[in-house]
């Protein structure tokens, strides 16, 4: 992710989506790029030493990141139904609390200390991009291959030495006759 912190506990990166974050899936690695996208422009304004009053950029980050998860979700959610992948209900829990967790935003309390709430913010997405994508989501496309590979071939019989004489017998009289 290439996120280091200073010191005092501080990010001194931004968010970079690195290939131990690719899962891949095409399709998926592109959305989680667009999230990693919203958590760099939370970073941004956790940064932006300039601005006296980030309540309306912070209400605009949370419904972005509300409106483009929810999508991004639902497409995962639906891939992994396509593929019987067998940790899904634990995925779709997991991204039911994610939505749920910015459903219960007070807007009051990000007025009152704009800073730390982007901080707070912060903190949950950096948590998400690690503990669930790079943890579990990352397990999608090995569970994938898995169960392809558990999956039996179609073997063509091949006769062992005590019938293969016999058929060979059988197949010596038939040209007898």
């Amino acid at each position: 992710m290439g996120i280091s912190f200073n010191e005092k506990g501080e990010q001194r990166m931004k968010y970079e989506l690195t290939k131990e974050y690719l899962t891949g899936i095409e399709m998926i690695d592109e959305e989680h790029g667009r999230l990693f996208e919203i958590a760099n422009e939370c970073y941004d304004l956790v940064m932006d030493d300039t601005a006296i009053d980030r309540f309306d950029n912070i209400v605009a980050l949370l419904e972005e990141l509300r409106t483009y998860a929810a999508t991004h979700f639902a497409h995962e959610e639906e891939y992994m139904e396509r593929i019987q992948y067998e940790r899904r209900f634990s995925e779709r829990y997991q991204h039911l609390r994610f939505i749920q967790k910015l459903s219960e935003i007070n807007l009051d309390e990000i007025d009152e200390n704009q800073q730390e709430y982007l901080r707070g913010i912060l903190d949950f997405l950096t948590r998400w991009l690690y503990g669930h994508i790079k943890v579990m989501d990352c397990r999608i496309p090995k569970e994938e291959v898995a169960a392809q590979s558990e999956k039996p071939e179609k073997k063509t019989k091949k006769p062992d030495k005590a019938t293969k004489g016999k058929q060979e017998t059988k197949v010596k009289k038939s040209k007898k006759k």
